[in-house]
């Protein structure tokens, strides 16, 4: 398993006094998920592509299509900033 994956996992654990043990939770893996992801992609918005024919247009509807899919994907499943 990937590392990053592994410690995402690690942080959904939880522990339960009345159960008695610890269980995974997953709803709270797959929003960890959706925002490493989305992690990702803000990270790389700045990233050249090393492309020479690009206007400035070209990376301006890069750039407004990186952000549109980073609030798109929140919206979509719910996450909070």
């Amino acid at each position: 398993m990937n590392e990053r994956l592994a410690k995402l996992t690690e942080q959904c654990y939880e522990y339960n006094e009345t159960m008695q043990g610890a269980w995974f939770n997953k709803t709270k893996f797959a929003e960890l998920l959706i925002r490493e992801c989305i992690e990702v992609i803000v990270r790389n918005e700045h990233a050249t592509l090393n492309i020479d024919n690009f206007t400035d247009e070209k990376a301006q509807g890069i750039q407004l299509g990186l952000e549109f899919a980073t609030i798109d994907i929140a919206e979509h499943f719910g996450i909070e900033e």
